[in-house]
């Protein structure tokens, strides 16, 4: 049976003059729509339980796209909180497992918590549930049930969290989130400890990471320090705006608190 996982997204965009944050500024509206894009529509496409094949119906007959269900995908479902005055909603295209949710809030520095909170009353109707931020594509197809494998078999004391990426113009991937090569030994939480897991084409290893900062407090999907499960895909981003407030907001499975760095 297919992993049952609900996401649950804070979004706002409002802009107004003079701000730095990327979600204040119009100038970001067309990169911030595409962010917003591949996080719901794009994440939800990725990731769950329906693929289309293309397909001949047989000789001198069409061929078309037919829909297939597959076991081996995820039951993702994706809840978007945002005010109705103050989002992107009507740039998105459309999924059945997509939610938005109006984020009746005065305050929109409260929209995180909002969509942290309710991630959590949820738990016990889903195998995981967690929050992440507006502009992030999960790009490991198998992230969630890595990440559903590795609780098995690693103690619940440890918090394990994906790496944090972003894209150099024509150059890939640079991962933001620790240094596996040397490290700050005078940093007290960056200890050099690690631990291995043993993984069908290898050992996968779990250091502590130099800057553990991770925009999407999710369990982790892969575990090689080169790995890169979780891509920023707004470039456009300049600051710490309202829906980064909680971007270390608990994950959990089945309602027991939880978050890993890979």
């Amino acid at each position: 049976m297919p992993l049952k996982v609900l996401i649950t997204i804070p979004h706002v965009f409002a802009p107004r003059e003079g701000s730095l944050y990327s979600s204040q500024t119009e100038s970001k509206r067309a990169v911030k729509q595409q962010a917003l894009e591949l996080a719901t529509v794009g994440n939800l496409c990725r990731h769950g339980v329906n693929h289309w094949i293309h397909a001949s119906l047989g000789k001198g007959k069409p061929v078309v796209n037919r829909q297939q269900t597959t076991s081996d995908g995820i039951d993702l479902t994706i809840q978007v909180y945002a005010p109705a005055d103050a989002s992107l909603a009507g740039s998105v295209g459309t999924h059945p497992q997509l939610q938005w949710i109006d984020a009746d809030v005065g305050d929109y520095t409260q929209v995180p918590m909002l969509a942290s909170r309710r991630a959590l009353e949820q738990a016990e109707a889903y195998d995981i549930v967690g929050y992440m931020e507006d502009d992030l594509l999960i790009e490991d197809q198998e992230f969630f049930a890595k990440l559903h494998y590795l609780h098995t078999i690693i103690p619940e004391v440890y918090a394990l969290v994906p790496h944090r990426c972003e894209q150099i113009p024509e150059r890939g991937d640079v991962i933001l989130s620790g240094d596996p090569d040397g490290g700050r030994p005078d940093l007290f939480w960056d200890t050099g400890e690690a631990i291995e897991v043993q993984w069908p084409l290898g050992n996968r290893r779990f250091y502590r990471a130099t800057n553990p900062e991770p925009p999407i407090p999710i369990p982790a999907a892969t575990s090689s320090a080169s790995s890169r499960p979780v891509r920023w895909v707004n470039s456009g981003r300049s600051g710490t705006g309202p829906v980064n407030l909680c971007s270390r907001a608990r994950w959990s499975r089945r309602g027991v608190g939880c978050c890993c760095r890979c």
